[in-house]
């Protein structure tokens, strides 16, 4: 059994870095198709599939970070870490914003596991004081990020019109992909394009161990944060990562790229390993991967739970160094590419997406919330107040 739980990792592995890598393709797709497998061959053992599931979506959480910084097309929970990833990018500094995801990826989820034999004592208690406080606590996070900001009035008024798109795209009767078209263009594409009017190339990459400044202080205050903040994400219904990541942005006094992408890298991780917890102790999945999971067995227990822990260690230990690779790759070809051809290629690649996994009414999306995320540029509204198209629904759909 060691031998297959071993080769069912590696297979988890690859698939991550694929679907990491791969805007659109998304862990919950694969985990479908897994399940389809599974019922498909009764003879395998649900534990194989399992694990393959396990380390399909941890090794998704540390590499999802490379087409944001790269490509400037994020998923849901890189959103936040796209424009600070854009910024050192263009300051030659784009392998350090991955090495920075991946040490906050790597430190969050340490820290997480350290804090699991306390998770068993507290984690029912927590859940049903501040399930029906959810939606007052992200009204509160953005009354805060709209006072603390310089232009009120238009960052309230793009909450306002962000929000309502999203609306928009969740009561759509088809909603094939939906975050894929609606985050892309509020975030990458309309990023992309006004990179494109201000920069004429990429500078060179810096590679070198001098150029990643990162300390002790910074890895434990944010992966902190980003445990908090992940571990709520994980059981509170209707959290999102994006959204466990702007309450605890709200709460940082210093804001540098680099703190911001060390916190988002960790609060991806953290929400999927403290989602292994929440199913065996709530018997609630909030996410795609253990759904399936859960699935697999009917029932989780203790010992399954040691288990994928193992199983999580171990994908880690591969993905961390594989991202590392990863990012050099790309930060040493990037730049070969001429600029504006590379900007062109990944909007049409986007747009590609959009078109194959969520059809003609996903572009329609794609071009208003591109549209959109423009507009806020030139208004001067901040861009992380568009994630009122998450914040909004989930706030009304809460209360």
């Amino acid at each position: 059994m060691f031998l297959e739980i071993l080769l069912a990792i590696l297979l988890g592995v690859n698939a991550g870095t694929l679907t990491g890598l791969i805007p659109g393709v998304h862990v919950n797709l694969i985990t479908v198709l897994v399940l389809g497998l599974s019922a498909a061959f009764p003879n395998v053992s649900p534990i194989i599939f399992a694990v393959y599931i396990i380390s399909l979506a941890l090794t998704h959480s540390f590499l999802d970070s490379i087409p944001s910084v790269f490509l400037g097309a994020p998923d849901e929970s890189m959103a936040v870490a796209m424009l600070p990833g854009h910024q050192l990018l263009h300051r030659g500094h784009g392998h350090a914003a991955i090495v920075y995801t991946l040490v906050g990826s790597l430190s969050a989820l340490l820290l997480c596991l350290l804090l699991f034999p306390y998770a068993f004592k507290s984690l029912t208690i927590i859940s049903e004081f501040l399930s029906p406080l959810l939606p007052y606590l992200l009204i509160v996070v953005v009354l805060i990020i709209l006072f603390l900001s310089k232009n009120f009035i238009q960052n309230l008024l793009f909450f306002f019109l962000s929000g309502s798109l999203g609306l928009l795209c969740f009561q759509l009767v088809s909603q094939r992909n939906i975050l894929l078209p609606l985050l892309s263009g509020l975030f990458g594409t309309s990023t992309l394009l006004l990179s494109l009017v201000s920069t004429t190339s990429l500078p060179k990459q810096f590679l070198k161990r001098r150029f990643i400044d990162i300390g002790f202080d910074d890895i434990f205050r944010n992966s902190s944060r980003a445990t908090i903040s992940g571990s709520l994400a994980s059981f509170l219904p209707g959290l999102g990562s994006s959204q466990a990541a702007i309450i605890a942005i709200s709460t940082m006094k210093k804001k540098s790229p680099k703190d911001y992408l060390l916190l988002v890298g960790g609060i991806n991780t953290v929400n999927f390993v403290f989602s292994l917890i929440t199913v065996v102790i709530l018997g609630k999945a909030r996410n795609g991967a253990i759904v399936g999971v859960n699935q697999l067995f009917g029932e989780l227990g203790i010992i399954h739970l040691s288990l994928f822990v193992c199983v999580v260690l171990m994908a880690a230990g591969i993905a961390v160094p594989l991202g590392l690779f990863l990012s050099r790759w790309f930060a040493v070809n990037v730049t070969k590419i001429k600029y504006s051809t590379l900007i062109y290629s990944v909007v049409f690649f986007v747009f590609l997406l959009v078109l194959v996994f969520s059809g003609f009414q996903g572009v329609v999306i794609l071009l208003t919330a591109t549209s959109l995320g423009l507009l806020a540029n030139f208004i001067g509204a901040s861009k992380n107040i568009l994630l009122g198209c998450l914040l909004l629904p989930v706030i009304i759909y809460l209360i």
